[in-house]
């Protein structure tokens, strides 16, 4: 599988998170506790967020029988050799979904 597209996943991936992020800044300012806007954007981007998993675990997949430490060298040259935010928050929820994707692929536990 190409890796390239595995970037393009990721990017879309913290495009997606790049807006929630913001409805979740707009949720606090008008006090919503419960993130009620972010919530609604999570389930509008259900099936992206399938589609990308599949995607993510299926290169996983591609890369067996590998060792852990080439998947963890595959995992960090993916999520920090992409554009993929200057927002903290949205690196870690995008390795995080990289992380649900392969769960239990190969020697890949979260």
């Amino acid at each position: 599988m190409d890796e390239f597209r595995i970037i393009q996943t990721l990017e879309r991936l913290a495009s997606i998170e790049s807006v929630i992020e913001r409805e979740e800044a707009r949720d606090i300012l008008r006090g919503d506790d419960m993130s009620t806007g972010a919530n609604e954007l999570r389930a509008q981007y259900k099936s992206e967020f399938d589609t990308a998993k599949s995607v993510l675990k299926a290169y996983a997949e591609s890369l067996q029988p590998a060792t852990l430490e080439t998947m963890q060298q595959k995992f960090y040259f993916l999520t920090n050799s992409t554009e993929l935010s200057d927002s903290a928050v949205i690196v870690s929820a995008v390795r995080c979904h990289l992380d649900v994707a392969w769960d239990g692929v190969g020697p890949w536990q979260r």
